[in-house]
């Protein structure tokens, strides 16, 4: 049960509704990006450019020499060193005011060997003198990235950014920095935090489960709802996402995507992928935690994946 949507609609006219979505725009795929592109590179390495002739048989070809190749790659690298060893993956860029009102350009930073789980996170903000994102502050957080697309959304007088759509904290350099500070949309019980099969559920007088923004809490994102309906701590149909093939009634799997509120058609709009690649699929929701129960496949690759 999810106590705090307002305006939520049944599930009926939900179904009416999904049915004259246009469907005209296919989905874009998933973003993801390696960011050892942590910095603009400098340009003066690089010889100039050319104006194209107007036959393209007589442009000119330069070749790069060598070194000027291998000072931009040791270039790459000594900024990437300024937050560790390995691949260096933005996620998450947001603008933000400081302490002193000014805006800040601000990114979330996954450290990783490889493709290896994160050996830590940071929180990096733009130095536009120096032209680098520098680490504002490090994590111990071992999770890998995970895609995400933030957004903006006010709840009375506080704006929040939203991080996923089941997790937020408030629009400001100090609030991003502070991991106190961030909120997860979850009805594990206590502190949010899981413990495997012995992760209580706050449940209400008729057993029901009771989600509510708690500061400090785990992210409840789909694999972790799985891993809790596995252990049987909570049902198929008491997870906060519980998407369903329009057509087919089928269970969806929602995977990596986003949210976004749609000024057309008056909903929240996710788009998200699935346990099976290459497919993307459309759902509607009242508010950022939905509720999300059917959606409809808008796009699929038989023999390959997004990337």
């Amino acid at each position: 049960m999810i106590e705090d949507l307002e305006g939520a609609t049944s599930e009926a006219p939900r179904r009416r509704q999904v049915l004259f979505v246009s469907f005209a725009s296919a989905a874009g795929a998933v973003a993801l990006f390696l960011a050892l592109l942590l910095s603009p590179l400098e340009l003066s390495a690089f010889p100039p450019a050319v104006a194209p002739a107007s036959n393209p048989s007589a442009l000119p070809v330069t070749a790069l020499s060598d070194s000027s190749i291998l000072s931009n790659v040791a270039q790459l690298r000594q900024r990437a060193c300024l937050y560790g060893p390995g691949l260096q993956w933005i996620e998450g860029v947001m603008t933000v005011p400081d302490a002193g009102g000014r805006e800040r350009l601000v990114a979330r930073v996954s450290s990783q060997k490889g493709l290896a789980p994160a050996y830590a996170w940071h929180l990096a903000v733009f130095n536009e003198e120096k032209e680098i994102f520098e680490s504002k502050v490090k994590w111990d957080i071992t999770e890998s990235h995970d895609s995400s697309h933030p957004f903006r959304a006010r709840v009375g007088d506080v704006e929040y950014l939203y991080l996923y759509p089941n997790y937020r904290v408030k629009a400001d350099l100090k609030s991003l920095a502070d991991l106190k500070s961030y909120e997860a949309f979850s009805c594990v019980a206590g502190d949010g935090k899981l413990g495997g099969a012995a992760t209580p559920i706050d449940r209400d007088a008729g057993g029901r489960p009771r989600y509510a923004w708690k500061p400090g809490a785990e992210r409840l994102h789909p694999g972790r709802l799985r891993e809790l309906i596995s252990a049987g701590k909570l049902k198929p149909d008491e997870a906060w996402i519980q998407l369903h093939d329009f057509e087919t009634g089928a269970t969806v799997q929602a995977g990596r995507g986003s949210v976004y509120w749609n000024e057309f058609r008056r909903r929240w709009v996710m788009i998200t992928a699935s346990n099976k690649p290459g497919e993307i699929w459309f759902a509607e929701g009242d508010t950022p935690v939905g509720p999300w129960v059917y959606a409809r496949r808008v796009v699929a690759h038989d023999h390959y994946n997004l990337y």
